[in-house]
C-alpha cells in the first residue's frame, strides 16, 4: 500500500497497512529553498507543477507566510508524533529515511531490483 503525505490526524488508519514508511527527511534549508523556488516560478514564470491547477496563483501574502512557517517548524512540531505513531504500531523495520538525492536514487535502483523478483 502506498500513502502519501503527512497527515498526522490519520496516520492511525493509514500506518497498519503501510509496506513501507518512505520519510523525506531533507535539511530545512534546502527544503525551504525548494518552496521558495517553486514559489518564484509559479509566480514569475506562471509555472505551477502538475499537481496544480493551471488556473491557480501563488500569491505571497499572510498565508504563505504562515506556510513557510509550517514548513520551517515542521521538524520540531511534527516529527515527534510521528516518530509516535511509527513506535506505537511497531512500525520502526518498515521506516526508510530518505535524506538526499543520492539516498533516494539508490533506493530507487534497489526498489526495481526488488519489483523483478
Amino acid at each position: 500500500m502506498i500513502i502519501d503525505g503527512n497527515y498526522g490526524s490519520t496516520l492511525d488508519e493509514r500506518l497498519p497497512f503501510a509496506d513501507e514508511v518512505i520519510w523525506l527527511k531533507t535539511p530545512r534549508l534546502k527544503t525551504m529553498f525548494r518552496v521558495i523556488k517553486r514559489s518564484i516560478k509559479s509566480r514569475v514564470f506562471g509555472k505551477n507543477r502538475p499537481d496544480i491547477a493551471e488556473e491557480f496563483k501563488e500569491k505571497w501574502d499572510k498565508e504563505y507566510l504562515e506556510f513557510l512557517k509550517f514548513v520551517w517548524t515542521f521538524p520540531e512540531k511534527e516529527f515527534p508524533q510521528i516518530e509516535q505513531k511509527i513506535k506505537e504500531f511497531n512500525a520502526e523495520s518498515k521506516v526508510i529515511i530518505l535524506k538526499n538525492r543520492k539516498d533516494k536514487e539508490k533506493y530507487l535502483a534497489n526498489y526495481g531490483r526488488k519489483a523483478k523478483n
